[in-house]
């Protein structure tokens, strides 16, 4: 099966992003191999490896499913970023392409903008821990998962639920402390867009507490950051707060295992269901017959 990713985060988590989403991949197609086809989006700068090719190559290889991460937003508007005119590309190409595409949390943000024209909206504090969303019974996805999904969540923004069903979404999974967690389009069959980070390890939330500590301790005009919710006991939390050597002991005696794994791979099986089929059509004999004609 051929995997490809458009990992667009900083080059300090890169591998580690790769790693998370792959496994997942890989647990959700077993026994299937995967071939991983690495891609970048040219305006973020040089790829890390020399092998990966631009997005726009994308439509030419063939690919069985597609992976977008998203970046560090340095802008309000997500359209005034330096890498939006070639994301727009990546996901018209995809969408033409009828190829099961995973938007993560920015780039599912970036993705509905660009599609439908909503925007998200800034929340009053970071949003960072881990939550429970029960799957709404009426999704066509809902008799292949479990009722709840665990999840992390770490984000600024939030897509607005009354927003994103007026442009025709099918809302997965959601809870009030949450908001929406996971969404669907009927038109996009195979799209999964998620605000949230199944694929994150059971250390992630923390460093990312760790690093925006620092930037904090560094430049007092940052916000200071909150703990990650239903991370770590109450006890825990307390003696780590705003305490760089403590959270970094903590990293070090991190739980192996992250909770929301199982649900993590549910939602990944069901996701890649039709993939793993054994009546699945090739991505290459669902393509419309295109005409040369501009535009």
């Amino acid at each position: 099966m051929r995997v490809g990713l458009i990992n667009n985060m900083p080059a300090a988590a890169r591998l580690a992003t790769e790693r998370q989403f792959t496994d997942l991949v890989f647990e959700a197609v077993a026994p299937q191999s995967l071939d991983l086809v690495r891609l970048h989006l040219p305006s973020l700068g040089h790829p890390l490896d020399t092998t990966s090719q631009p997005a726009e190559a994308l439509a030419e290889l063939d690919l069985d499913l597609l992976i977008v991460t998203g970046a560090e937003p340095r802008t309000e508007n997500l359209r005034d970023e330096a890498y939006w005119g070639d994301f727009a590309q990546a996901v018209d190409l995809a969408t033409d392409a009828g190829l099961p595409v995973l938007y993560s949390c920015l780039a599912a943000h970036a993705a509905v903008q660009h599609l439908f024209g909503v925007t998200r909206r800034r929340l009053r504090r970071k949003l960072s821990g881990v939550f429970q969303f029960p799957v709404l019974p009426d999704h066509p996805w809902a008799l292949g998962l479990p009722d709840r999904l665990m999840a992390p969540h770490s984000r600024w923004n939030a897509l607005p639920v009354d927003a994103l069903r007026r442009v025709g979404a099918s809302v997965l999974s959601q809870a009030p402390t949450g908001g929406v967690d996971a969404f669907t389009f009927g038109h996009l069959p195979g799209a999964l867009f998620l605000q949230g980070h199944p694929e994150y390890g059971a250390d992630t939330l923390l460093r990312e507490y760790k690093r925006d500590l620092s930037r904090h301790l560094t430049d007092p005009a940052l916000p200071a950051p909150t703990l990650p919710k239903h991370l770590l006991s109450a006890k825990a939390s307390a003696a780590l707060a705003g305490r760089l050597e403590v959270c970094e002991a903590a990293l070090r005696a991190s739980m192996p295992i992250a909770p929301w794994r199982a649900s993590a791979a549910a939602l990944f099986r069901r996701w890649l269901m039709p993939l793993t089929s054994p009546h699945r059509t090739h991505v290459a004999d669902r393509l419309p017959v295109l005409d040369a004609s501009p535009g």
